[in-house]
């Protein structure tokens, strides 16, 4: 398997073109630019979390899969 930081910066990577879109879909609907220290706050704390989020469902997967 691929570590677990390959996995993390792949996860980053999408998650900022994710914010990207979303920053310039909001900008589009407010016909105008919006400040983007709103979506850079989200991303950053979307990548902090993303470890312990990840660690919860690893270990709720492999609980799951002990049963079946």
């Amino acid at each position: 398997g691929k570590s677990f930081a390959i996995l993390w910066l792949g996860f980053a990577l999408i998650a900022a073109g994710a914010m990207a879109i979303s920053w310039a879909a909001v900008s589009l609907l407010s016909v105008g630019l919006v400040e983007p220290q709103t979506v850079i706050f989200q991303y950053l704390l979307t990548i902090g979390l993303f470890p312990a989020v990840a660690w919860l469902f690893v270990h709720w997967q492999r609980a799951f899969l002990r049963q079946v």
